[in-house]
């Protein structure tokens, strides 16, 4: 049994020792000498050699100061069976895929920080709520025709004053699926509207704005949605932009690939 695996052992030298080796001698030698080592291979084993060659270049232009110079790379491969190219390469790609995890979990990690403070946002901006909302025209003394009217009527549910607030209206009818109209709009509150504070607003449109052109069916229906809410020193509160459908696709993504790191 013992002389077997001598026998073995002594083989596996032979063949090693007989594999076809890269020299880097000159850049002709190093031309054919990797042609000869790639041709030396079967199907796989050859896609295993270019993929690791690739590494390899990739990975010593990484620290080549002169993109011309392939001294470095060139006493790497130099002497080099198949073998050991491919081991070089298998090695350079569990470096990058590592890299590639650890930068994964980090970015994970910050999307779902961005998908709580989204939650969070989505459940107090909830609570300011248009609880009425209405679009018409009201007849006026001018010359210029009637008014149009946005009236809503709005509650405070937040814990903080509100000094602006923008909101997205649509006018549309029931058995349409198209609306007559979409747009946004906002409203600067004089003096604020402060939390639990509950008001109406009768607001007429800028007779220039498309609000004004529309001709309102009888059946339309106008709903009214807020969309950013400003706190007394501008700032915006409770965004709820953070996080997005990009955000959420990048998310799923990146779960997909380390399901590991689901929270």
């Amino acid at each position: 049994m013992r002389i077997k695996i001598i026998i073995i052992c002594l083989v596996s030298l032979f063949l090693f020792a007989c594999e076809n080796r890269i020299d880097t001698s000159s850049p002709e030698a190093t031309k054919s000498s990797i042609e000869k080592v790639k041709n030396s291979l079967d199907a796989e084993s050859k896609k295993d050699f270019e993929e690791a060659m690739d590494l390899i270049y990739q990975d010593d232009s990484k620290t080549r100061k002169n993109p011309f110079d392939f001294s470095a790379i060139g006493k790497r491969i130099h002497a080099k069976t198949a073998t050991e190219i491919i081991a070089e390469g298998k090695k350079i790609k569990a470096i990058i895929e590592a890299e590639k995890k650890e930068q994964a979990k980090i970015e994970i990690a910050e999307l779902y920080l961005k998908k709580s403070e989204y939650d969070s946002n989505v459940l107090n901006f909830s609570k300011f709520v248009v609880t009425r909302s209405r679009l018409y025209k009201q007849k006026t003394n001018s010359f210029l025709g009637d008014a149009t009217i946005i009236e809503l009527s709005v509650t405070n549910g937040l814990d903080k004053a509100v000094s602006n607030a923008y909101f997205n209206g649509t006018l549309s009818s029931p058995n349409r699926t198209v609306p007559w109209h979409e747009e946004g709009f906002n409203y600067k509150i004089p003096g604020g509207l402060e939390p639990n504070e509950k008001t109406t607003w009768k607001l007429e449109v800028n007779m220039f704005s498309d609000w004004a052109k529309i001709e309102i069916p009888k059946d339309a229906i106008f709903t009214v949605k807020a969309t950013q809410l400003d706190d007394a020193a501008g700032n915006k509160l409770y965004p709820t932009d953070i996080f997005g459908e990009s955000e959420k696709a990048r998310l799923d993504e990146l779960i997909k690939n380390y399901p590991e790191f689901r929270q």
